[in-house]
């Protein structure tokens, strides 16, 4: 394989930098995506790596690679380009998961796609930055095989009221493979869900004692806002 991006990003929040690499491959679909974690070491007398599990990917051909926290819960994301031609997957993310954040462990959920729809290819470049100056973090991308650039607004929902009880009010099961429940409300709620950028997946009115029906959902993290205003995160798998 050819390494085609190398950088040294602190991927699991520890504040030491470890090493992310990307592969890429003439026979397409054999590309690699991984990580070496720096073993905590002192910088000064040489640190040392352990080369972590790859991580798992439609994307055949892994190009370029960025490390930032884009949704602004204290933790990384991971977004990846695609480096291979005639593929409908162009961009994906990993949200870092862990409680308290940042995760120390550097566990990383499974993959999200962020987009197929472009008819990108070769996506060499990307980039976040601030494009509609409010406050949070946009995506943009340069292809190989394109005139454009195309960039993504982050559009995450609000974050909800400041008092709240999250002991009494809740999600659960969370992870969750096929439905999520309310606990704390005592009459219906609105809820709708989003995925990390801010795109509404679904929106309806949960009766009390009623499940939330998620098996449907592609694997990943979601943002539920509930009634307009609390907000939780929550895990399909």
């Amino acid at each position: 394989n050819y390494v085609f991006n190398a950088a040294m990003p602190d991927v699991d929040g520890d504040e030491f930098l470890d090493i992310l690499v990307s592969e890429l491959n003439t026979s397409p679909g054999t590309g690699n995506f991984y990580w070496y974690e720096d073993d905590n070491n002192d910088p000064f007398d040489g640190s040392t790596f352990t080369l972590q599990p790859a991580f798992t990917t439609t994307i055949g051909n892994p190009a370029a690679a960025m490390v930032h926290d884009l949704d602004g819960d204290g933790d990384n994301e991971i977004i990846l380009s695609s480096g291979q031609s005639a593929t409908s997957t162009q961009l994906v993310y990993f949200e870092q998961l862990g409680t308290p954040s940042p995760d120390p462990s550097g566990t990383f959920g499974t993959e999200c796609i962020l987009d197929a729809t472009q008819s990108q290819t070769y996506v060499f470049a990307v980039k976040d930055f601030d494009q509609d100056i409010d406050g949070d973090l946009d995506i943009a991308t340069i292809a190989y095989n394109s005139d454009d650039l195309t960039w993504f607004e982050n559009n995450p929902p609000p974050l909800g009221i400041d008092e709240f009880d999250f002991e009494q009010f809740g999600i659960y099961p969370n992870p969750a493979s096929e439905e999520l429940y309310f606990r704390g409300y005592n009459e219906a709620v609105d809820v709708e869900v989003f995925d990390l950028l801010g795109k509404s997946i679904l929106a309806t009115r949960i009766l009390p004692n009623e499940g939330l029906g998620v098996s449907s959902m592609q694997n990943g993290v979601y943002i539920i806002r509930v009634n307009n205003a609390t907000v939780f995160k929550f895990i399909k798998e």
